[in-house]
């Protein structure tokens, strides 16, 4: 959801090989996610962990027609048949944004837990 109007393009990268380092990990633990160097080509790239079956996250950028100002992601539902397990392990997933104009400066980013209703 783009509630600051600046996202041009947008591709999701599930279960992603993302070079992160212990204190990358530990960032996303503690804020649940985290800003990272994006692919060449694209402008910002937004990395949280989840489990490989968590495919259905909600992201929502906030700011001006100018500037992203704050993304929360929200990492999804376990998307799988009824009365299988995806594991508790942690994948990084990522999504990479190209931006008009591009982001610049700090951006708040942090995560939050899927709640079943």
């Amino acid at each position: 959801m783009d509630e600051a109007g600046t996202v041009t393009g947008w591709e999701w990268r599930f279960g992603v090989d993302v070079d992160l380092s212990r204190e990358d990990w530990l960032a996303i633990d503690r804020n649940g996610a985290i800003r990272h160097e994006p692919p060449t080509g694209w402008d910002l790239r937004i990395v949280w962990g989840g489990t490989a079956c968590q495919v259905a996250p909600m992201v929502r950028l906030t700011g001006s027609s100018q500037m992203i100002e704050a993304v929360t992601v929200n990492n999804g539902p376990q998307v799988l048949p009824p009365g299988e397990s995806c594991g508790d392990a942690l994948v990084a997933h990522a999504l990479d944004i190209k931006a008009s104009p591009a982001p610049q400066g700090e951006i708040d980013v942090s995560g939050e837990e899927w709640r079943e209703e």
